[in-house]
């Protein structure tokens, strides 16, 4: 009988017992996938894999018996991984934005493509799990005025992940031991990688993201917009007649959401991640000026200073040689 090996990770990935390990069979890949209870409503998957053919992991099947309210996904090779959405045909991970969350069930199918060492990491959380957490509650699941959102409805955006994120993804495959001690090393990493993200989130809107009409189509902005980043912003018309939405209140909605106008919005994050860009790559300045869309690197170095309070070069010499990672 020749097996399937979509419908035997999902089976895997759907079986209530933690604290398992699935072996790929030699004649399928190589490589695990292991599932860490880290208790109170806090779990860790954690991928280090590769498949010798296409996997599809249909939306409905993803972490299907899970008690997951949220789900915080970091790809350490995203190259291996694809996404599938009947409604959003671009939607893609890619090197910058690798890191996917989820609130509620999300219609995009899971690709993993073949011949691709797999590296992921799955950190699975509760909103009981939050509310026992000092600080995440607060900054996380609560808005200014106190009360929980509404996230009955899915969510789903990218995010980046950092030096930090990296540094604690890296610790996490280093490890593996099955002791108590293990258990609270995983979970002080898993908590950090949460912390880090909400830190990154910030000038998210989560309690009104979906508790007015056009809720969908202004994340589906917000995903454009950030699809976007090494070019030029879409403009506001455009954004607006591909949305079905009014100029005016494309404007008051996003606003309403991110605390910011569009243009602003993009600004800040194109600045955001060439900041990380700078520090995290080997310091080509005009490389990442490049990368971010612009022709002159004078432009470039004027807006990063505008939005980050130094240029590019100053920042550069501010960091010992050591803190710069090699391409």
């Amino acid at each position: 009988m020749i097996s399937n090996p979509a419908a035997e990770l999902v089976s895997f990935l759907n079986n209530c017992r933690y604290d398992e390990v699935f072996h790929i069979p030699p004649s399928q890949g190589d490589g695990f996938i292991k599932k860490i209870d880290l208790l109170d409503g806090l779990y860790i998957h954690i991928w280090d894999c590769m498949f010798k053919e296409k996997i599809t992991i249909p939306a409905e099947n993803i972490d299907n018996s899970s008690i997951a309210d949220y789900s915080l996904i970091y790809y350490s090779s995203p190259e291996a991984f694809g996404l599938q959405n009947p409604h959003d045909p671009e939607i893609k991970i890619d090197k910058l934005w690798n890191t996917i969350f989820m609130s509620g069930r999300s219609d995009t199918d899971f690709i993993i493509n073949p011949a691709i060492p797999v590296k992921c990491i799955y950190i699975g959380f509760t909103k009981t799990w939050t509310n026992s957490q000092d600080g995440i509650t607060s900054d996380f699941i609560k808005n200014k005025s106190g009360h929980l959102p509404d996230f009955s409805k899915p969510v789903f955006f990218f995010e980046t992940s950092g030096n930090l994120e990296k540094k604690m993804i890296d610790e996490i495959y280093s490890q593996t031991e099955n002791s108590q001690s293990h258990l609270l090393f995983l979970k002080a990493r898993a908590i950090t990688l949460i912390s880090e993200f909400i830190s990154n989130v910030s000038e998210r809107n989560f309690s009104s993201i979906p508790s007015y009409a056009h809720s969908y189509e202004i994340n589906k902005i917000e995903q454009k917009l950030t699809a976007s980043i090494s070019q030029d912003l879409p403009s506001v018309r455009d954004l607006a007649r591909e949305f079905c939405l009014s100029e005016s209140t494309l404007k008051r909605e996003f606003k309403k959401t991110y605390g910011l106008s569009i243009s602003q919005y993009y600004m800040q994050k194109k600045m955001k991640y060439a900041y990380k860009l700078i520090t995290e790559k080997n310091g080509n300045v005009s490389e990442i000026a490049c990368m971010m869309g612009y022709e002159k690197v004078s432009c470039f170095i004027a807006m990063f200073k505008r939005h980050n309070g130094v240029s590019p070069g100053a920042l550069l010499k501010s960091i010992p040689t050591e803190q710069i990672s090699k391409p």
